[in-house]
């Protein structure tokens, strides 16, 4: 008697763990498929600008702060002599940026010339500047590529007045529509740099030049305990990332470690993860890079519907 009662608590033992079994293997591959919600961390907003456009485009800089020039050899020793004295001019307005020489690869090149280009209403054009090139847009900043000033027929002003003019819309500006200030169109050999601009270059080159990564576009459906994952990660900064982990966390323990390359400014990848085994309904993706304009946009949490 007592050996039957024992087989049957044996027997239904078996049953009940291949039961449970059953109910495993089920829910690891036959339950329905469940999505996540994605809560991003909260990406930094843009800053403010006037009622009229500053610059070309918001953010515009190079993605550095010590920047070259050259002038070629149709400048002469006064025209060069002038042009050093707007970098300097510069400079020193604007402790935040350098210049200096450099004739291999300049980031300025400058060019002179001895024509006298007439406009309507007896005005001359005195300088043509800008930046030259594609400039990239990463999603915080226009970058400046390079830039090219050509001087013409010089207006004799004490300060130079020119000069400055054409290397700040290098630097991104546009005209202004104060007769006081040197981005006016007409120059007077009275105008100043305004306040507005070496303020906003100090803004703006006060910015370290690093990389800044942030995710996007984040996917992910759960089946059991199977999870599968699409995400995009951007960088809006000035800099390369250089290589980069991104891990997947569950339970508060390391999941998964993705290894990804450089990433540079305004690209992103496209990334996909399958057949991820967690038992979690809460996941947290995060960016290990070095250091980053702004850290706190290097994460993103997943909660399961």
């Amino acid at each position: 008697m007592i050996g039957k009662i024992f087989l049957i608590i044996v027997i239904i033992a078996a049953l009940g763990t291949s039961l449970y079994l059953v109910y495993l293997i089920y829910q690891d591959n036959y339950p329905p498929v469940r999505s996540f919600n994605i809560n991003y961390t909260q990406l930094e907003s843009q800053p403010s600008y006037p009622d009229y456009e500053l610059q070309f485009f918001p953010n515009m800089r190079f993605d550095h702060n010590n920047i070259s020039y050259a002038a070629d050899s149709s400048c002469s020793t006064e025209r060069v002599d002038k042009l050093k004295r707007a970098f300097s001019i510069l400079q020193s307005k604007v402790e935040v940026i350098s210049f200096f020489e450099e004739t291999a690869k300049p980031d300025i090149s400058v060019n002179c010339s001895n024509e006298s280009i007439e406009e309507e209403m007896n005005t001359f054009i005195a300088g043509s500047g800008g930046a030259e090139g594609k400039i990239p847009f990463t999603g915080m900043f226009y970058i400046i590529p390079k830039g090219e000033v050509t001087l013409y027929e010089d207006i004799n002003c004490d300060f130079p007045d020119v000069e400055v003019h054409e290397v700040l819309h290098v630097l991104g500006f546009n005209h202004s529509a104060s007769q006081s200030s040197v981005m006016y169109p007409i120059s007077s050999c009275k105008q100043v740099i305004t306040s507005d601009i070496t303020d906003e270059l100090i803004r703006l080159y006060s910015i370290p030049a690093l990389p800044d990564l942030y995710f996007e576009n984040i996917s992910g459906t759960k089946r059991g305990n199977y999870v599968n994952l699409n995400f995009s990660l951007k960088n809006q900064g000035l800099k390369d990332s250089g290589n980069l982990s991104v891990i997947l966390y569950g339970n508060n323990k390391e999941i998964i470690r993705k290894e990804i390359t450089s990433i540079e400014p305004g690209s992103g990848i496209i990334y996909s993860v399958q057949n991820i085994r967690t038992s979690s309904n809460s996941l947290n993706m995060v960016v290990q890079n070095g250091e980053e304009l702004n850290e706190r946009n290097n994460h993103a949490e997943l909660i399961l519907n």
